[in-house]
């Protein structure tokens, strides 16, 4: 896919002058490109967990960003609160942005516009992983299904194209296709 784009064309909401720009860099420098979070969670009570964003970095550099914070809990049939949305839930929206987005860029590259685009997220988990009631259950995400739903004037042939390397270059799907190295540690409070 070529990302050399010389006129500032906004396509998609995404202005591909300055993406095209960014994604140039990132054969010259060797921190380019690469980001970081840190997020920050603490617990409540019972299945309450406050997160927040602490820090992003950008080949090293901090990014300055509005710190947000959101709250999960499981709902009322496992005594938790009705209110906020369970990790799973947030692992699935996190899957249906990240493929969303990824698709929307690589369609504003390729000089695609989407009229529309809805994703679609549906995942299930067997929580006899979690509460250890067999040990041939695992507790990860079984299954992941995402569908995409889409106006565009680009063809068929077109779009399969942007879809098909979607699993590995959406940074969620890619992680959650494939192994990612997971350090636990404790420290005292």
């Amino acid at each position: 896919m070529n990302h050399q784009i010389s006129e500032s064309v906004i396509r998609n909401g995404i202005n591909t002058e300055i993406l095209g720009h960014y994604i140039s860099l990132m054969g010259k420098e060797s921190q380019a490109g690469v980001v970081s979070a840190q997020l920050r969670h603490k617990w409540k009570n019972g299945f309450a967990v406050k997160g927040s964003v602490e820090k992003m970095k950008d080949a090293g550099e901090e990014l300055i960003r509005t710190h947000h914070s959101f709250k999960t809990d499981w709902p009322e049939p496992f005594s938790g609160d009705s209110g906020p949305t369970p990790g799973l839930e947030m692992l699935l929206s996190s899957a249906g942005a990240c493929a969303a987005t990824s698709f929307a860029v690589k369609a504003s590259l390729a000089g695609i516009e989407i009229k529309e685009l809805e994703v679609i997220t549906e995942g299930k988990v067997d929580l006899k992983g979690l509460f250890e009631v067999d040990d041939d259950t695992p507790a990860r995400l079984q299954d992941l299904s995402i569908t995409f739903n889409l106006d565009s004037d680009a063809d068929d042939i077109t779009i399969q194209k942007l879809m098909k390397n979607l699993y590995r270059t959406s940074p969620v799907l890619d992680s959650i296709v494939n192994s990612v190295s997971v350090e636990l540690s404790t420290k005292r409070m």
